[in-house]
């Protein structure tokens, strides 16, 4: 055999041997930086604000992928009234060597969620999903995309077959695309808020602008806090374009604007289209409440029980009023 027949007969497979050589190097290259960044951001800041801990570690997925197994991860928030904590029993990352910046993430076992409100209490909400997926892509080291998904959340307090939310950042326009949506919701007595005990749908879908202000939190330099402030400095507004919610017997649906005054407060107001108000309760509480309110517009302008009623929900300075009927109060966002 002449030399130049074995050159042809063993190139193809060097070329491979060298091909898989450098991948296997590659993602042990990748695996070794995580596993220290790992290390090194247990206990502490990944993010201005936001603080990561975990119990266990385990890296895999190779050679095309980096999968990341956390058991006993705690992710703490810091807010104005305290930190808000999401603890899960099982976490895991999953991303590509190569291509573009994307990671799907997943989260099972118990998950905790606790918070203090604006009088200091301390509230928790725990519950065992059926499927916890989320996944994120990022652009010139942007996030660009953020997509959640929860299916059969169980829990004696607030259960749901589906939860989703979206965030993207828009292309065309200087703004962050927002939709969230449930359904299913089943709600313990003390959320039914004279409403029943079911959300059969909700849907919210409207526009953060401008959204060069989130710019420095979507890159992971800047506190939530400090981003939202600028962007309420910069006169920022979200847009919504579509609310629909089925409550039990009442349905209603609206579009408007909001933003937040000096105070950290909403303010704005979001036009509503409500039926199956009648017969809401109107008796005596010891605080104003959605309910009560819409109850007592529609015993005072509806004729028939299926009308629809024309309410303007708006806020001003923490108090919600629904036309004319005080609705309730909101403390600052922070």
């Amino acid at each position: 055999m002449r030399y130049s027949s074995r050159f042809f007969l063993y190139a193809p497979f060097l070329m491979f041997v060298s091909l898989a050589a450098a991948v296997m190097i590659y993602w042990w290259v990748a695996a070794t930086a995580l596993d220290k960044q790992l290390d090194a951001a247990n206990g502490h800041e990944i993010v201005p604000g936001v603080k990561m801990s975990f119990a266990a570690k385990r890296i895999a997925g190779f050679p095309f992928r980096l999968d990341t197994v956390l058991e006993g991860l705690r992710i703490e928030i810091a807010t104005t009234q305290g930190p808000l904590v999401w603890r899960t029993e099982h976490f895991a990352s999953h991303a590509l060597n190569y291509g573009r910046d994307q990671v799907v993430f997943e989260a099972a076992g118990r998950q905790e969620i606790s918070w203090r409100d604006d009088d200091g209490s301390l509230h928790d909400f725990s519950f065992v999903p059926g499927w916890l997926r989320a996944s994120s892509i990022a652009l010139k080291g942007k996030l660009a995309r953020f997509d959640l998904d929860m299916v059969e959340i169980a829990s004696p307090d607030l259960g749901a077959g589906r939860v989703q939310f979206h965030l993207r950042r828009d292309p065309a326009n200087d703004a962050l695309d927002i939709a969230a949506s449930g359904d299913t919701i089943r709600l313990a007595p003390d959320l039914q808020a004279g409403f029943g005990d079911t959300i059969s749908h909700l849907l919210l879908v409207g526009r953060l602008a401008p959204a060069q202000a989130f710019a420095p939190l979507l890159s992971g330099s800047s506190d939530w806090r400090r981003a939202t402030d600028d962007w309420r400095k910069r006169g920022g507004t979200f847009i919504v374009d579509r609310f629909d919610i089925k409550w039990n017997k009442l349905a209603a649906n609206g579009h408007g604007a909001l933003a937040l005054n000096p105070s950290h407060r909403l303010s704005g107001t979001i036009a509503l289209g409500v039926t199956g108000a009648k017969g809401l309760p109107l008796g005596a509480i010891d605080r104003p409440k959605l309910a009560t309110a819409l109850g007592a517009l529609a015993a005072r302008d509806l004729k028939g029980e299926d009308g629809t009623l024309s309410v303007p929900l708006s806020f001003n300075e923490g108090i919600a009023s629904a036309g004319n009927q005080p609705a309730g109060y909101l403390g600052p966002l922070y």
